[in-house]
Parts: C-alpha cells; structure tokens; sequence
C-alpha cells in the first residue's frame, strides 16, 4: 500500500478527478429547469453542504467538497469555482452573473455572505504570486495565500477583482472594473485602480 503523497498515489488522485470531470460534462451542458434539477441533484450533494442551489449551463467547480453554499444561491453561465487548496463559502439568496471566477485553489478561504449581487466577469483570487526573489522565475516562486471576506448585501460590479487578504463590509459597492487590494467598509462606495472610496451610502455626491 502506497503512503499518502507518493506519485502513485498521485495519479490515482488525478484519474479520479478526470472521471468525475467526464461525469460532470453532461450535467453541465444540459439546458433549461431540468438541467438545472439535474445539477442540484448530482453537483449539488458533493458540495460540503447546499441548499436550493441554482447552477446555469456551462459551470465547473473543482473540489466541490471543500465548498458550502447555504440557502438559495443562483449561478449564471460558464462560472468556475475551485477550492483545491482551500475552501469557499457562499451565504443565502447570493448571486452570480455570468463567467464569475471565484478561485481559492492554493490556500486561503473565501467567504461571502447573504443576499449578495456579483457581476459578471468578476473574479477572486486568495493566492498572489510571490516575486521577492528576482533570481527566481516568478512562476517558480510559489503563491502567497491570504483570505477573502465579503459581508452580506454586498454588490460587486461587473469585471472587478477582488484581491487575497481584503475585506468588504455589509452594504459596500464596488464599482465596475474596480481592483480591491485593501478592505472596504460597511455601506462604502468604492471604485477605481486601486479602489478608493468615493463615498457611502445614505450621502449625496459632491458636486462641482
């Protein structure tokens, strides 16, 4: 019997995952209500746990196990959600638009709470590349995880990216095509490369 870790170990690991990759391609293209009964059914009970999940055409998650969806939750076409190193989880009655990347693969846990609105092409990523070391080829550097927290009634705009080790607090707005390195907080409107905070909610815009 081969010890955990060994490359033959490895590669049963791997055949596996490429079964259920095999498994999970019908599932994944088949359309309308049905389809999405179906993906509940068969998707749905290899997630950590899961309410009424609600999964468009053309999604994949990879290590579903390390992965909690509470209540009802809805996702739109061609998402991909991987937590292979991590974990992530997603509170009651959020949603995501189409082509979400939602990715915790080396380390680091993403949390998203209640009644949450995530654009489309958004993308969270716990792991940033190191590159402290210019001897070395950045992609031979290793990652650097960090957690990703976003309270509830949270509204992300399309094409933002949400960085490792920042936090964004209940009723904040992210605009459009924003890039958050740093927190954001509670009821904060925040925009721009990197994000700043323009104002928040409940105050009216500064005029000219």
């Amino acid at each position: 019997m081969n010890p955990s870790g060994t490359p033959t170990t490895s590669l049963l690991r791997s055949l596996g995952r490429e079964l259920l990759a095999l498994i999970d391609a019908p599932f994944a293209c088949f359309p309308g209500r049905s389809g999405v009964a179906l993906r509940r059914l068969w998707i749905g009970r290899r997630f950590r746990s899961s309410g009424r999940f609600s999964c468009a055409t053309g999604c994949e998650f990879l290590s579903p196990e390390t992965m909690s969806f509470e209540g009802t939750v809805w996702i739109s076409r061609n998402s991909f959600f991987t937590a292979e190193g991590g974990s992530i989880r997603v509170g009651h009655h959020t949603a995501f638009n189409n082509n979400a990347h939602i990715n915790a693969s080396v380390g680091g846990s993403i949390v998203i709470g209640k009644h949450c609105a995530i654009g489309p092409n958004v993308v969270m990523r716990t792991a940033n590349h190191r590159f402290d070391d210019a001897t070395k080829l950045i992609q031979e550097s290793g990652h650097e995880p960090a957690d990703i927290r976003i309270g509830d009634d949270v509204w992300i705009g399309a094409n933002a990216v949400i960085l490792g080790g920042t936090s964004i607090g209940d009723g904040a707005i992210i605009g459009a095509g924003a890039v958050v390195t740093k927190d954001v907080p509670s009821n904060a409107i925040a925009a721009g490369v990197p994000a700043k905070v323009l104002r928040y909610r409940g105050e009216k815009m500064a005029t000219a």
